[in-house]
């Protein structure tokens, strides 16, 4: 059989790796959420009626990395073994480029995770139960303890950087993906388990992280490639391999 052709129009995600004005917006908007909305917001949800509550309680669980994360690795190493049977007979197109779009999504939202928890040590901000029972929100670094990791919120970020990786393979549900990021992460807040500004830390540290990872995968040529405008596209064989009208731009 022919290789498959790559279809003539592969959509591009226009994000890039921001430049200082975006993180001196980041940082603004979460200083400003900081002084003027958390403490407020998370009095509020303390006391939302059980319609309000109740559904953000059970969407929250989403940014649980290992509902991702599991499935991800069984996914890895089921295509790792397939490629490790088909090399001997030059067939492993098809399984590299499913298996760097795997891997892809799994290094983007655990490397990001990773990330995330270390900011939590070193920031060691009190989550809303400190405010709840002692009146408390301040900063206690190194300490160590769950009552103290509260910036970024490890859900967001899980779930903001699930969303970005799949916005640069999907580019044409990216403001779907985001959207959808957006109504998971903020979930953390309505159940005041973390503030506002906690949330917009987590979902800015994966949309950085993640590109940094494209960017990095890019650069060798592994699932993606770099477009003029510093955006990136899939390259012409993961185009190929994965093409759909859904993920690649193919046209009717």
């Amino acid at each position: 059989m022919p290789p498959a052709q790559p279809p003539p129009d592969r959509d591009v995600c226009p994000w890039h790796l921001p430049g200082w004005h975006w993180y001196a917006a980041i940082a603004g908007a979460i200083a400003l959420a900081a002084f003027v909305l958390d403490t407020g917001f998370a009095a509020a949800m303390h006391g939302a009626p059980a319609w309000l509550n109740g559904p953000f309680q059970a969407i929250t669980v989403t940014g649980e990395s290992v509902y991702s994360l599991v499935p991800l690795g069984l996914a890895g190493l089921v295509m790792a073994a397939a490629w490790l049977a088909l090399r001997g007979r030059g067939e492993t197109e098809a399984v590299t480029v499913t298996l760097q779009a795997t891997g892809f999504l799994f290094v983007a939202i655990a490397g990001s995770g990773i990330a995330t928890n270390l900011v939590k040590q070193v920031i060691g901000r009190s989550r809303p139960v400190l405010l709840d029972t002692l009146d408390y929100h301040g900063f206690h670094p190194f300490a160590f303890e769950y009552a103290f990791q509260s910036f970024p919120s490890g859900h967001a970020n899980t779930v903001f950087a699930a969303a970005v990786a799949l916005a640069v393979l999907a580019p044409r549900w990216r403001w779907g993906l985001i959207a959808l990021a957006t109504v998971l992460a903020l979930s953390r807040a309505v159940i005041v388990a973390h503030y506002v500004s906690d949330v917009i830390g987590g979902a800015a540290l994966a949309y950085v992280t993640t590109l940094w990872l494209r960017d990095r995968m890019a650069a060798q040529g592994w699932l993606f490639e770099r477009t003029p405008g510093g955006g990136s596209r899939l390259t012409p064989a993961a185009a190929a391999l994965l093409g759909s009208r859904w993920i690649a731009g193919r046209q009717p």
